[in-house]
């Protein structure tokens, strides 16, 4: 899928040269953490109601709707109100905010590959 620049029609760009892009112009890369009692009934309930749901391990998956990231799922442990910033294996430099309600909020950027 492609789209048109709100400028320049003429250019087309596609998701990944989108998510690049805002990554160049220092964009936030967020996505809510939900925190579950149960993932399997978790998982089973937003692909029910359409999400993609990518599971990790047996504590934590990830939402996807249309190939984008659109919020984690984290089985409820306990939790610090903020964590450390490190570098992730994952390729992201990261901490995370726990709320009074026991949301957490995944705060990074991507580390930046050469």
């Amino acid at each position: 899928m492609v789209t048109s620049l709100l400028c320049h029609d003429e250019i087309k760009v596609c998701r990944i040269c989108i998510r690049w892009l805002m990554v160049q112009a220092g964009g936030v890369d967020v996505a809510p953490m939900l925190p579950v009692i149960d993932i399997d009934d978790s998982v089973r309930f937003y692909e029910t109601v359409g999400f993609d749901v990518e599971r990790y391990d047996e504590q934590f998956a990830v939402a996807h709707l249309n190939d984008q990231t659109v919020f984690r799922l984290d089985l409820y442990a306990d939790m610090n109100a903020v964590t450390s910033i490190e570098d992730k294996p994952w390729g992201t430099h990261e901490f995370t905010l726990t709320d009074p309600s026991a949301n957490e909020i995944r705060i990074g950027r991507s580390i930046p590959t050469d």
